[in-house]
């Protein structure tokens, strides 16, 4: 392998009780590396030397995120003053328990962040500081609010909050014996831990939430007129390769203010084969959110008295 000059990309994943070979760095053409479920702390201090643009080290996990020994301190050996860290536009560290996104990121040039499924809850300030073009804070139950600083990233272009307390509506597919209905519901994180408690609610029954979370994502849509949100979990019948899916043109229709719908909408998690048999709930949601909207417009508009 260290014979080939051309070679770009590799994938050395699941090598539990082996680090990266000590000679990667030779290999003056790599420029991706994909490293699932190596030991991270020794792999560092090989790709450190590496001019890499892109690494990936997740861990899969269906249970939340996995502890990763020694996972923040390997990091910052690998970016902090090294020439991977001067040459890394895109790193996904999905998987791993980290709580908050590590300050050692904050002198690099990422053009693309993947943290979902991190446990994170808060996005520093600093985020605005990266030149990124798409945020992947997915799968991340305690993510309820996101910087204001966020608002002047004028590079980011996509942003992904599904399954955070950010996210929009989705299909309930748990038809009540009585009314034998399917209503769209708000996935809410818990407040006991990232994967404790919290679950899917009738969208009808969390007022406050919706409108708490269009006061977030109307002005931010507004401030970054190019991004697209990713807020939706679609029905398996939408999904790729899926024929009503491709027809509805929704593969990349993520949400922006402009786009003619409401982020709650149901042409985001619907198709003709998941349509919603009551909407009353979703009406009631759209009227509060309505409500609010002219309030805070009012308040904007009411001139201060001497």
């Amino acid at each position: 392998m260290r014979q080939l000059p051309c070679l770009q990309e590799l994938r050395i994943n699941g090598c539990l009780d082996e680090a990266c070979p000590e000679w990667l760095h030779e290999i003056a053409s790599l420029r991706r590396v994909q490293a699932k479920y190596l030991p991270f702390a020794e792999s560092a201090d090989v790709l450190r030397e590496c001019n890499l643009d892109a690494i990936e080290y997740t861990m899969e996990s269906g249970d939340g995120p996995i502890e990763t020994d020694g996972f923040v301190l390997g990091l910052e050996r690998l970016v902090v003053g090294t020439p991977c860290g001067n040459s890394l536009r895109e790193l996904n560290i999905r998987g791993n328990q980290l709580g908050s996104v590590p300050d050692c990121l904050r002198s690099l040039q990422l053009q693309v962040l993947c943290v979902s499924e991190t446990g994170i809850t808060a996005l520093p300030s600093w985020i605005s500081e990266l030149p990124l073009i798409f945020l992947d804070l997915s799968t991340n139950p305690l993510l309820a609010t996101l910087p204001a600083s966020l608002h002047s990233l004028t590079t980011l272009r996509a942003l992904d909050v599904r399954e955070t307390n950010l996210g929009g509506p989705q299909i309930d597919f748990s038809a009540d014996a009585e009314t034998d209905t399917t209503e769209p519901t708000l996935w809410i994180g818990g407040d006991q831990g990232p994967y404790d408690g919290g679950g899917s609610q009738n969208i009808g029954d969390c007022f406050l939430e919706v409108v708490r979370r269009d006061s977030i994502l109307g002005p931010l849509s507004r401030a970054l007129p190019a991004l697209r949100l990713r807020l939706h979990e679609i029905p398996c019948e939408m999904r790729e390769g899926h024929d009503s899916y491709k027809d509805s043109g929704l593969e990349n229709n993520w949400w922006h203010e402009r786009c003619g719908y409401d982020w709650i909408d149901p042409i985001f998690y619907t198709c003709d084969g998941c349509r919603l048999t009551s909407t009353d709930g979703l009406e009631a949601a759209r009227s509060a959110i309505g409500m609010a909207r002219r309030a805070r417009l009012a308040w904007r508009v009411v001139p201060c008295s001497d």
